[in-house]
C-alpha cells in the first residue's frame, strides 16, 4: 500500500515532531535528575536496544548514562573538554 506523497510527508513530519519533543523532555531529566534509574522513564526495549548496540556493560543505566549513551548514537565522543551533550 502507497500513501499519497503529501499524507506521507505530514506523517513524517509528526514522526519527527514526537521524536524531538521525546528527546528534550530526555535531556532535561537527564540534567535536573542525573542519579534518577532510565528505567523510570524509558521502556525496557530502548533500554535494552541501546545497551546491546553499544555493548554496555551495565544493565541498568542512570538517566545521566542513558543521555550520553543516545548522544554517542549521534556521534558525540564524551571526552573531557566536550561538556554535556545537547
Amino acid at each position: 500500500m502507497t500513501l499519497p506523497l503529501n499524507i506521507s510527508h505530514q506523517l513524517l513530519h509528526k514522526t519527527r515532531n514526537q521524536l524531538a519533543v521525546r528527546l528534550l523532555q530526555l535531556r532535561t531529566l537527564a540534567r535536573s535528575a542525573p542519579d534518577s534509574p532510565a528505567n523510570t522513564v524509558v521502556p525496557a526495549l530502548q533500554l535494552k536496544v541501546l545497551i546491546a548496540r553499544l555493548g554496555l556493560q551495565q544493565s541498568e543505566l542512570t538517566l545521566h548514562q542513558f543521555w550520553h549513551a543516545v548522544a554517542r548514537l549521534g556521534g558525540f565522543l564524551g571526552r573531557q573538554s566536550d561538556g554535556n551533550p545537547g
